[in-house]
């Protein structure tokens, strides 16, 4: 049995197919290459090393989001009728993009052996190649790795060589391997010889929204190319009223350079990707203490604001030495007798945002909550500025949000800044909440990260807003 659906808006078409126990896609746009993708399976994962068959399809739902954009979602379980895969798709009016997230869920019964999911992909897109295409992304920070952050990379896909693979999301800074931000580029068309002398091209380009880490593998046979992203790690118990979230993914079309390809993808991710930016003035002017290192305290910092008032600055952060140790997440009293709220208030009524630095996934040795509960530390040496905690774990999870809701009340913060270093620790620890094996998949969806929603305003790039 099989079952199609066609989403169209403008140009950029998505068609949906459910045939041999398999959903697949396919994206029609005049700007890809050759016109198409490729019909390719989409949501592929595995439960106990078996990959999953499809063979019911329980409904289809067609409806319209804004301005009239079209959206699907179908629904199917698998022969056992134990698992369910609801899996959505949709179209944007203004950007020729498509989109596709899903989620899967155990429905068995209760009392049987719960399903380890260990594999999914987040996507799987290939295109035919009658040219040379090649691969374009941009790098990560990190401290030990060559120090032109942010570095443009361009790939040819060359047919039956080795895959490239790339690592994206939440690597540690101090990771000693380059790693890839969440996006790439793919273009017809060799790569460019130098930057004064940018190709252009069809392409697409590729976004993953997944907070964890993943890979991408390209490759390339002498009649297509191919793109995979698979979750790493993954070891999830699927229990009961418990679905598991699958990451989502977009893809545009372009045609130009690897600027366009940017340009494309920065006004689609601004019109629907993530939060709206707090108001037109962002980015803000922002002061950061970071260039007295640690050694701050409330008299010089109230001088700072002042000086800050003068140069017209919107935001003022304190970064880390403000705490009495990393992990315990108080003001310091003797460098802060008062507290924060002093400093906060301040620069309120000198007109600024007031926040401070947390390295939310760090605990020292020395904090009263590792003394209390050195079983939350997945790694005691030096990383980041203190050990490391498992945020997958719910009650460390619980107490850090409880830390930092204080926190806020206490000193009248608008802000909490992270940055440095990634909050997906790995963790293999069986006592903790999520499953051996699974901290990738848990820390990342149910750690910080998402009980941050519980903050009333929305997050601007790079800061949490309270």
């Amino acid at each position: 049995m099989t079952a199609a659906w066609q989403l169209e808006l403008a140009e950029i078409h998505c068609r949906v197919e459910w045939r041999k126990n398999q959903l697949a896609w396919q994206i029609s746009h005049p700007n890809a290459p050759n016109g198409q993708t490729r019909l390719s399976p989409i949501g592929a994962m595995t439960v106990n090393g078996q990959p999953v068959q499809w063979t019911r399809l329980v409904g289809a739902q067609e409806t319209l989001g804004p301005h009239a954009a079209p959206r699907l979602v179908v629904t199917l379980e698998d022969s056992a009728g134990c698992l369910r895969l609801v899996r959505h798709f949709e179209l944007f009016a203004g950007h020729a993009f498509a989109r596709t997230w899903g989620a899967v869920e155990y429905i068995g019964n209760e009392e049987d052996e719960l399903p380890l999911l260990d594999g999914a992909a987040i996507l799987h897109l290939a295109v035919d190649a009658d040219s040379f295409m090649t691969l374009f992304h941009v790098e990560q920070f990190s401290w030990p790795y060559h120090k032109d952050f942010f570095s443009q990379r361009q790939l040819p896909l060359i047919p039956n060589l080795t895959p490239y693979e790339l690592r994206m999301g939440s690597f540690p800074a101090h990771y000693v391997m380059p790693t890839s931000c969440a996006w790439v580029a793919l273009r017809a068309g060799a790569p460019d010889p130098a930057d004064a002398a940018p190709g252009s091209g069809l392409g697409l380009v590729v976004g993953i929204e997944f907070n964890g880490k993943s890979r991408l593998q390209a490759w390339a046979t002498p009649e297509s190319v191919t793109l995979e992203s698979r979750i790493d790690d993954l070891a999830h118990l699927l229990r009961p009223g418990e679905p598991l979230e699958l990451p989502a993914c977009f893809v545009g079309a372009y045609q130009g350079d690897w600027d366009e390809a940017g340009f494309v993808t920065q006004r689609f991710a601004e019109a629907y990707v993530h939060p709206p930016m707090p108001d037109e003035r962002y980015p803000w002017v922002q002061y950061n203490s970071w260039k007295y290192g640690q050694e701050i305290d409330e008299a010089q910092q109230l001088a700072v604001l002042e000086r800050c008032a003068e140069l017209g600055i919107e935001v003022a952060i304190l970064d880390l030495g403000w705490a009495r140790t990393i992990g315990d997440w108080r003001p310091n009293p003797v460098k802060f007798p008062r507290g924060l709220r002093p400093i906060a208030d301040r620069a309120h009524e000198l007109g600024m945002k007031f926040g401070v630095h947390v390295a939310i996934a760090q605990m020292a040795l020395d904090a009263p909550a590792a003394q209390a509960h050195p079983d939350w530390l997945v790694y005691t040496g030096n990383d980041y500025f203190g050990g490391a905690i498992c945020l997958g774990h719910q009650p460390c999870r619980e107490w850090l949000i409880e830390s930092l809701v204080r926190l806020v009340e206490e000193d009248h913060l608008d802000y909490i800044i992270q940055d440095g270093e990634d909050v997906v620790k790995r963790c293999t620890r069986a006592d903790h909440t999520h499953a051996p094996g699974d901290s990738n998949y848990a820390n990342s969806t149910a750690g910080w990260i998402a009980d941050s929603s519980r903050a009333p305003g929305a997050s601007a790039p790079g800061l949490g807003e309270l």
